[in-house]
């Protein structure tokens, strides 16, 4: 079975009602997965939960994220909107927007970190402790 030493982006899937919001990530670095259980130790299991503990996982999506995409309850590609706060008008959001990270919901940031955490960070534990 061929060994894919440069993996593509990572796609994460998070719902919003009938639609589906894509966050695509880039690849984490070893120093970048070393620094975030770094992080998760230091939190510990009992603060896991603790709203003021989020940040670094806001922070950790945000250097990873590098495009944002949405599917329709069809799976049709769909664009993804946000409100400029100048005109409160909606335009598409996307990289080539000045600080487009921060228009996306940091509940959706949280999920797609629940997500990398389950999918591949505790994926990579578990092949190192083999």
């Amino acid at each position: 079975m061929p060994i894919n030493i440069k993996p593509e982006n990572l796609k994460l899937h998070i719902s919003v009602g009938d639609n589906t919001l894509v966050l695509v990530l880039r690849p984490c670095t070893t120093e970048e997965v070393f620094q975030y259980f770094q992080k998760m130790r230091e939190i510990g299991d009992e603060n896991m939960y603790d709203a003021s503990s989020h940040c670094f996982r806001f922070e950790f999506i945000d250097t990873l994220l590098v495009d944002i995409k949405a599917l329709n309850a069809q799976g049709d590609e769909e664009r993804v909107v946000y409100s400029d706060p100048g005109t409160g008008e909606e335009k598409p959001l996307t990289p080539e927007v000045a600080d487009w990270k921060k228009y996306i919901d940091d509940l959706h940031k949280l999920r797609a970190a629940t997500q990398l955490e389950q999918k591949y960070l505790k994926m990579e534990t578990a092949k190192l402790k083999n």
